[in-house]
């Protein structure tokens, strides 16, 4: 049956709200102060404003808010005290705050600004349950009175305020309710009806603690008491002062009743807007906040009974941009008196900081900005006061540690308004206008003094602010604030080892772990040579490296660990007769060239040159970043035409040991004169690819290689430990190859050297090859090593994207092509997804969920830990292990590379995401909650299906790498997938739909103002003095202006969505594992890139290194400071590309309204980042929607390695023919 549309709301009594509201606080604090004034008017200013004054000078006519030289005239005798300074109200509440939680079983006590408190009496058990209200551990303080009512002796009541102590308390006479009463007879009222008893034990309670209040502080108050926080409210105000009222409703009339008498902007929890919005629609016609009809008397009954209301209309007509689900039911809840909000529980931490001060006039930039300045000190000041505490666990005793920290910021102005007419005094509106923003972290650092902060703080933050609200308002608006309000909201806590914080302090707990490890930690003698002869040919250890680094490893690992985690694999991988000790030896050198050289790469994305501000025309700017005329030095670079790697690094000083003293040391405070927040990502960074560098290189020197015994010298020893002839035969295994040096030991008769013939040349352009002698071997024998390092990787049951750049960079050093290895790559992902869906375990319709879990090992076929294992046989038939000319891998050895891969199955599916703890369609609920239409769409699949359940797709479209492709700005559904038909099928690829809604009204507003006359009239006036000094100077057109409305709430609101989706995006790939244990790679134009620049902010934050193989960003609506694409390209293990134009005026015009002064990567070069490429733009067709057409040769103008070059012949056919340019090739990097 449906229900009735205007049915009311259903009502529930089971709690009991007090709300106090402290008569004339400010007041109040003065006349305590100064108990004379008490019988006097007395008004509190700040500034020319009346803040507040105490009921004698209400009496005469004064009232809140208003002008000075009004009031005087109003009131001659008027007392003005100064009302500057809050800390004395701050402190005051605090103090009757603490009081009143004190009195709270449950520390429902919620505090709104200086002179409001909540506070919730009882828990949220439903009616049925009242038989856990016989236990005193779960019932609160008025449920505990009611058990130890003497219903015959109610004249002579005792109110118990504590369990423990039944003296503690007060008398009462519970045969009334205390106070006034309003709403229903209290004629009808009966003890057996829990509601009323509830409400008559809480109006007592209210009395004894108002009383208190007077008696104890000195402070008069009215109280509300009713079931909810809306009804005690409104009813607390209907005796003022000094009183308090409680609402007794028997009937849901009673309740509708009582609302319907209260004009709608005086119900708490619509807003002002909403309000509006209701009163318009009743009223018929618009009603703004500066027109006649700003006090509108307009009551919740005329709004309620008008004929259209109903909770469907609500959610129609408040629906928009940022609105809550369900506020059509919420508003119609309110109206009918119901309201489900809970009393938030007591906390330290406050809801938001702000400082406000008020002026006669504001009118210049220069004026605004010495303000700011001014509150944006006492704003830090106060962050500080009120989010500081001692930090108990730091190692520099007096260290401080923020407790909370918020995470937004934002600005309110109020401009004094025009009056209607020489006389007018009642059309003045005194509304605020508001926009918020990200509140910079740099504002939480405690060694940088509080005014370079606040200079900072306004530069960054608050102009930008101040500048959307003047663009907002009018491009010709002068000046003319009457107020000005910062506000640091959106408080998170901070981690802490008590239950007060958010979460357990991971540093105060890794500081025990070290503590409690360091003395078990091996290390290394620092006296100990680094390379020496090996003693044992049978031994595990390389050439020249008799270290026990890696076995260190397995011992200590600390913080940064993510994955199934690798544990050392006691069964030996033996590779006897397959590879020689040589080979084996110059196998393990090679890899830890290889990860080395990646450790160095990773270091020197830090090492950003030297950046100077310069403009286009050549004069000095601090906004735009542009680079040094300095050259990085670049000492690490190898020569591509065969030049020996030298030994030791000749440095370029000018010959005086002085130099030679002076430039590391200067070198070293370069480098460390970074900013705190990049030095610690760096650390991090280091550490994290430094232990998954162990791993691998532990896991090489695992493969064991034994050499047949040779007849040894008159006199030679023999035995275990013994070393052949120097010199003698071939090492087993060595075909094709080099002769061995060394005595077998390695192939190498002088130093190595790079390939002279490149089979690549590509490639090894993007990765230069290491010198090795490996090289050398046979082609077929390469091709051997590269298969059987890349089982060894995937035997750490994580394929992340370090691993597929240290297999690319092995590629070119063992001069492979890329296609031999996307060969290797396809065959070994497709046998594993096979086997990963065999095994992977199957939901029966009626299975419980305890047989559903299995046992903690898993059965036959998953738990088979010998050499012989199903796993392993079935893998080594479907070709793993093979070779092309025929070289096979026994069972044991796939069985001993694969490690666990080749004993349990389900580890398979895990780097498949085939996992069912974590089902796809879980993470597709979470993600549907808070973005609308979102899905992963198959690029490759004809039909374009969606990703719903892991098992769905085939063991032949599996992959070992993921992209995600995300379209941000069109006008037809169809380009969700079209632009990214060209991406090959050497990936696994999918399409993210997300809010197509949204993104398709944005681009048919973009495409309707580019068609607009008014749009080729502006760019030519743009292009006339450039787009980056519209930018700077925010000087845009008239025209253009005029029709900004079509575009700016689409973008906007596309931005705020992209933003959504980019958080959504990281939890996918850090929290649900959508990607399983494998690397991902994200491309994505327009609003999409936004949307990927968050998702990587994200995983920097949260220090998720290793997930994100290589990133494009394509016209991306972003900041271009170095120091954030350093950010970014920390957590990117390959390439990062930034794809700009400088001709995309559309969106340096949607940009206008961010904060331009860090630049906008989608219209400039990414300078001073190292490890950034840049690609240029040169032609968009269509403007900033040209990008959607151009993505095919985008990417193949870059080089991106998986590409469909059937569908890019059709595309290039197809385009020929229009005469379209192209970008600028292959871009540098920055």
């Amino acid at each position: 049956m449906i229900p009735h549309p205007r049915k009311p709301p259903r009502r529930r009594d089971h709690r009991v709200i007090l709300q106090f509201d402290y008569d004339c606080f400010y007041a109040q604090v003065f006349e305590n102060k100064n108990p004379a004034l008490r019988s006097r008017p007395l008004g509190v200013k700040q500034k020319n404003i009346l803040a507040t004054c105490n009921y004698n000078a209400r009496n005469l006519g004064v009232g809140k808010l208003m002008l000075i030289s009004e009031a005087k005239r109003i009131c001659p005798g008027l007392v003005l005290v100064d009302g500057e300074d809050l800390t004395p109200f701050r402190d005051t509440s605090k103090t009757l705050f603490n009081f009143l939680r004190s009195h709270s079983w449950t520390g429902k006590v919620e505090r709104l600004g200086f002179d409001e408190v909540f506070m919730g009496r009882r828990r949220n058990y439903p009616d049925h349950d009242r038989v856990k209200l016989t236990s005193p551990d779960v019932t609160d303080l008025v449920d505990y009175n009611i058990l130890c009512l003497n219903r015959n002796s109610l004249s002579e009541s005792f109110f118990h305020l504590s369990e423990q102590d039944p003296e503690q308390g007060f008398p009462c006479d519970l045969n009334a309710i205390a106070g006034c009463v309003a709403g229903s007879d209290t004629a009808h009222a009966s003890l057996d009806d829990h509601t009323y008893l509830r409400l008559l034990l809480g109006s007592h309670l209210a009395h004894y603690l108002r009383s208190k209040l007077e008696t104890d502080f000195g402070y008069t108050s009215t109280c509300g008491i009713s079931t909810n926080k809306l009804l005690s409210k409104l009813v607390g105000s209907c005796n003022k002062p000094r009183n308090q009222t409680t609402l007794l409703a028997w009937k849901d009339d009673d309740v509708v009743e009582f609302m319907d008498a209260h004009k709608t902007r005086k119900v708490p929890g619509l807003g002002f807007k909403t309000a509006m919005l209701l009163e318009s629609h009743v009223l018929g016609e618009d009603i703004d906040a500066d027109s006649h009809s700003f006090n509108s008397l307009v009551t919740v009954g005329q709004v309620r009974q008008h004929p259209s209301m109903s909770p469907a209309f609500l959610e129609t007509l408040l629906k928009g941009p940022g609105s809550e689900r369900g506020v059509g039911a919420r508003v119609w809840g309110l109206l009918h008196g119901v309201d489900e909000t809970e009393v938030k529980e007591a906390s330290d931490i406050p809801s938001q900081i702000s400082i406000e001060d008020t002026y006669k006039g504001l009118e210049t930039i220069p004026h605004i900005t010495e303000e700011l300045h001014k509150l944006s000190c006492s704003l830090i000041r106060r962050l500080r006061v009120d989010l500081l505490t001692a930090d108990p666990n730091a190692e520099i005793p007096g260290s401080r540690k923020w407790i909370a920290r918020p995470k937004t910021l934002r600005l309110s102005i109020r401009s004094w308004p025009t009056r209607q007419g020489p006389h007018a005094t009642q059309a003045m509106n005194f509304s605020r206008v508001s926009r918020s923003g990200p509140l910079p972290p740099f504002v939480f650092d405690l060694e940088t003094d509080i005014d370079c902060l606040a200079q900072r703080l306004v530069a960054e933050a608050l102009l930008p602010l101040l500048r959307r609200l003047q663009v907002e308002q009018g491009h010709n608006q002068k000046w003319n604030l009457q107020l000005l309000n910062i506000c640091a909201a959106n408080m998170v806590a901070g981690a802490a080892d008590d239950k007060l914080g958010a979460g357990r302090d991971i540093g105060v707990m890794f500081k025990h772990q070290d503590e409690v490890l360091r003395p078990w930690k091996v290390t290394q003698p620092t006296d100990e040579p680094s390379g020496g002869a090996v003693e044992d040919s049978t031994k595990q250890v390389p050439f020249g490296d008799d270290d026990d680094e890696g076995d260190v490893a397995w011992d200590v690992m600390g913080r940064g660990g993510r994955g199934g985690g690798h544990a050392p694999f006691r069964r030996p991988v033996d590779l006897t007769g397959v590879i020689s000790v040589a080979e084996r030896n110059d196998l393990v050198t090679l890899v830890s060239a290889i990860t080395e050289k990646m450790h160095n790469d990773i270091s020197s994305i830090f090492d950003a040159p030297s950046v100077s501000s310069v403009r286009d025309n050549g004069e000095h700017d601090p906004t735009w970043p542009s680079l040094a005329a300095s050259r990085r030095h670049e000492g690490n670079e190898t020569d591509s035409q065969g030049a020996v790697a030298q030994s030791s690094a000749v440095s370029s000083s000018d010959g005086s040991k002085t130099y030679n003293k002076v430039h590391p040391i200067v070198e070293k405070e370069e480098r460390d004169a970074m900013t705190p927040q990049l030095g610690e990502l760096r650390k991090e960074a280091l550490l994290f690819f430094r232990k998954w560098q162990n791993v691998v290189i532990q896991r090489v020197r695992e493969i064991a290689v034994i050499e047949p015994t040779a007849p040894m010298p008159a006199g030679g020893a023999r035995g275990r430990g013994g070393r052949g002839s120097r010199g003698g035969g071939r090492a087993r295994g060595a075909r094709g190859g080099a002769g061995p040096g060394r005595g077998g030991l390695t192939l190498a008769f002088g130093p190595p050297r790079v390939p002279v013939n490149q089979m690549d040349r590509e490639l090894c352009g993007m990765f230069p090859p290491i010198p090795n002698t490996l090289w050398l071997l046979h082609v077929e024998k390469r091709k051997l090593l590269l298969h059987v390092v890349l089982l060894l990787v995937l035997s750490l049951q994580d394929y992340n994207a370090n691993a597929r750049v240290f297999l690319l960079n092995l590629t070119s050093a063992l001069n492979l092509t890329l296609a031999i290895y996307h060969g290797e790559e396809l065959r070994i992902s497709r046998a594993l997804a096979k086997l990963a869906l065999e095994y992977a375990p199957r939901d029966e319709a009626g299975q419980k969920a305890e047989e559903q879990k299995g046992p903690k090992r898993w059965k036959v076929g998953f738990s088979s830990p010998n050499p012989t294992s199903t796993i392993a046989s079935a893998l080594k038939a479907a070709g793993i292990g093979t070779i092309n000319d025929g070289m096979v891998l026994s069972v044991a050895t796939v069985a001993g590379l694969l490690g666990p891969l080749g004993d349990y199955g389900h580890l398979l599916g895990n780097i498949f995401g085939i996992n069912a703890v974590r089902p796809t369609s879980k993470l597709l609920e979470a993600c549907c909650k808070d973005v609308f239409d979102f899905a992963f769409l198959r690029v490759r699949d004809p039909t374009h299906s969606e990703y719903r359940d892991m098992k769905e797709t085939p063991a032949d479209d599996r992959r070992l790498r993921l992209v995600l492709a995300m379209s941000g700005c069109f006008s037809d559904v169809e380009d969700v997938v079209r632009p990214w038909r060209f991406l090959g099928d050497q990936t696994e690829s999918y399409a993210v739909r997300w809010d197509v809604a949204s993104i398709t009204t944005l681009g048919s507003a973009v495409e309707t103002v580019i068609r607009s006359t008014a749009w080729a009239n502006a760019t030519k006036e743009i292009r006339s003095r450039s787009l980056f000094a519209s930018l700077l100077d925010n000087s845009w057109p008239d025209a253009l202006l005029k029709v900004s409305k079509i575009i700016d709430n689409p973008w906007n609101w596309g931005m705020v969505r992209a933003e959504k989706v980019g958080a959504l995006l990281a939890d996918a790939l850090v929290r649900h594992k959508f990607q399983g244990e494998r690397a991902v790679s994200l491309i994505g134009f327009s609003l999409a890139a936004r949307a990927i620049y968050t998702c990587l902010m994200v995983l920097a934050e949260r220090r998720q290194f290793g997930l994100i193989d290589s990133v494009v960003l394509i016209g991306t609506p972003a900041p271009s400071e170095s120091r954030v694409w350093l950010t970014l390209k920390s957590v990117v293990s390959g390439r990062l590309v930034n794809v700009y134009s400088e001709h995309d005026y559309m969106l340096g015009f949607l940009y206008r309204t961010s904060n331009v002064h860090f630049g906008v990567a989608g219209l400039q070069e990414i300078k001073g980042a190292n490890g950034v490429e840049n690609h240029c733009v040169k032609y968009l067709p269509r403007g900033h929607l040209g990008y959607q057409v151009l993505t095919g040769q985008i990417l193949k103008d870059i080089g991106w390695d998986s590409l469909d070059a059937d569908a890019l012949k059709a595309d290039m056919a197809q385009r020929r023919g229009s005469g379209r340019g192209r970008g600028r090739g292959r871009g540098g990097r920055a």
